[in-house]
């Protein structure tokens, strides 16, 4: 009875007269549940990211693995940084010897300040960049009340490669933290997204957050998104001008029911773009795109905020500008 809960099924379409071999996939999914009476069989099928979603960062602080640190700092989240990350606030883990970890994972790229003055490397601290730590030098002054931030590039590999857009992004996600194998994913679609939207994240997992808002900001950030193939793997997939090659045809006359419908509330004066965030202070750089024809023509005056992982104010401005577009 219940042995073909969560077994995967594809469905295929083609004509009466077709071989097997000749149908196509159009949908894979699932199995949520099974209905059966003495007419039909009926299949509940769940999309491949129900109930994936989980809370990031994985990792926590804790007085068995530091035993060096404050006991206040017990329980809190080891932060994580997807590209160049400024003014990031790192965590004591040894206060006898002065080290702090702003990173749970490779790093490279590291700078310091200490109340706003830059400290010099191998003089005023030492780097770690395999475990993302830096050790404060002993002939530094430094009181408890002091503010030590760190600007680092995170995220990279053993081969030194930073991954940074937002296809390498949400494929570690999903690869490291969500359980996925590289079977359950399209890789072709990722690496397709990777090529077509080069653009560089910055996205500091520093307090909780919820998976699916992380990918949302990816989605949003990239101008992306997520999605499952005909065989049922994840994906994400930027916005494509024109069809893919292969794609099959369909002729109007084919296509049945089609409705389109607009609303007043789809309708927005400005879209502001929040970004460039610093964790150190949690605060943002914004960026405005005005549509006063929407105050003139509709009597709209609402704002849109987006909240994204971009450091760069001409890549804010460039998505502010592809989202009216799409209005």
């Amino acid at each position: 009875k219940y042995l073909w809960l969560n077994r995967k099924v594809k469905l295929l379409a083609g004509g009466e007269d077709f071989i097997y071999a000749e149908f196509a996939a159009i949908n894979a999914g699932s199995i949520n549940a099974v209905n059966i009476d003495d007419r039909r069989m009926s299949l509940d099928l769940r999309d491949a990211r129900d109930g994936l979603h989980r809370d990031l960062p994985v990792d926590k602080y804790s007085l068995d693995t530091f035993p060096g640190m404050a006991p206040d700092r017990a329980g809190m989240e080891r932060p994580f940084g997807f590209g160049a990350i400024a003014g990031a606030a790192p965590t004591c883990i040894d206060t006898t010897n002065r080290v702090f970890e702003f990173h749970d994972g490779r790093s490279k790229s590291i700078s310091v300040t200490q109340n706003g003055a830059a400290l010099t490397a191998n003089v005023d601290y030492f780097e770690d960049f395999q475990r993302s730590r830096i050790t404060l030098a002993r002939g530094l002054t430094y009181e408890n009340s002091d503010t030590i931030l760190v600007n680092f590039t995170g995220c990279v590999n053993l081969a030194n490669e930073v991954n940074v857009t937002g296809a390498e992004v949400f494929l570690y996600i999903c690869r490291e933290w969500l359980g996925c194998r590289l079977a359950d994913m399209d890789l072709d679609a990722i690496y397709a997204t990777k090529y077509a939207k080069p653009t560089a994240l910055s996205l500091y997992l520093g307090t909780i957050l919820g998976s699916e808002e992380i990918i949302r900001t990816i989605e949003q950030s990239s101008q992306a998104s997520t999605m499952q193939d005909t065989e049922g793997r994840l994906g994400i997939r930027a916005e494509q001008a024109a069809p893919v090659s292969g794609a099959p045809y369909v002729w109007n006359l084919h296509v049945f029911d089609f409705a389109a419908a607009q609303e007043q509330d789809q309708l927005y004066s400005a879209i502001h773009v929040y970004y460039n965030r610093s964790p150190g202070n949690d605060i943002y750089a914004l960026s405005r795109t005005p549509r006063p024809t929407m105050t003139w023509r509709h009597g709209v005056n609402k704002v849109l905020d987006l909240y994204v992982a971009l450091a760069g104010a001409s890549d804010a401005a460039a998505l502010g500008i592809a989202i009216a577009g799409m209005m």
